[in-house]
């Protein structure tokens, strides 16, 4: 009897462990269309997300194509072809890169036709847009100067070249004629003395600079005068 007992002990814990496996299978089984949902349902987020991204730098290229085109009619002071274009590129294709640049060539055509009212405001949007200091944004900010210089506010535009040549100071080689422009702003506004630190900036940091006897001579002219 005992012998029967363990034989059946034995059939009871293999039924039990079968029991077990089987019902651990069913649960795999049953969980399968869930797992199945699950892998389906990444899949199809990670299409999206490669289908957007495809989208976005085909709509990069796109504007960018166009910018290229309006780029090489400015370069031969075509701006009344090059204009639409970048308008087009603005309108069309907001949020690109080439978007934002064109606002930038916008805007020194606005300059160019004296349009000064327009292109501070093209500037000052494109200067938002930008984000991090750039040697695009530096000349932004020098085209905001410019339009200061033609309405004769000196002393606004001195202090927008200063800024102009701080900006993105490493890869910025216009920084010394920024600088000289600044200084000879201040004197226009009858501030020498806040014209001076900026020429001697310009010597010490930039001594083989293009402008350096310029400079030298514009700082003649202030030390004498003061």
């Amino acid at each position: 009897m005992s012998s029967d007992r363990h034989e059946l002990q034995e059939e009871l814990e293999h039924d039990g462990f079968v029991t077990g496996v089987l019902t651990a299978y069913e649960g795999v089984k049953a969980r399968k269309g869930l797992v199945l949902g699950l892998l389906v349902g990444v899949t199809v987020v990670v299409v999206g997300v490669l289908a957007l991204i495809r989208a976005g730098q085909l709509k990069e290229d796109r504007a960018a194509v166009l910018l290229g085109r309006a780029s090489a009619l400015l370069d031969t002071e075509q701006l009344d072809q090059a204009r639409p274009l970048l308008e087009k590129v603005r309108a069309d294709y907001a949020g690109t890169d080439a978007a934002r640049d064109a606002l930038y060539f916008l805007a020194l055509g606005d300059l160019q036709q004296d349009k000064l009212a327009q292109a501070r405001a093209n500037l000052e949007t494109y200067m938002k847009e930008a984000g991090v200091e750039s040697f695009m944004k530096a000349t932004a900010q020098a085209g905001l100067a410019v339009c200061d210089e033609r309405e004769r506010k000196w002393a606004e535009a001195a202090e927008k070249w200063t800024a102009a040549a701080m900006m993105d100071e490493a890869g910025n080689f216009n920084a010394p004629t920024y600088l000289l422009n600044a200084a000879l702003c201040f004197e226009q506004a009858g501030k020498p003395a806040e014209a001076l630190p900026l020429l001697e900036r310009i010597l010490e940091k930039y001594p083989k600079s293009a402008v350096k006897t310029r400079v030298e001579v514009v700082q003649a002219r202030l030390k004498t005068d003061a």
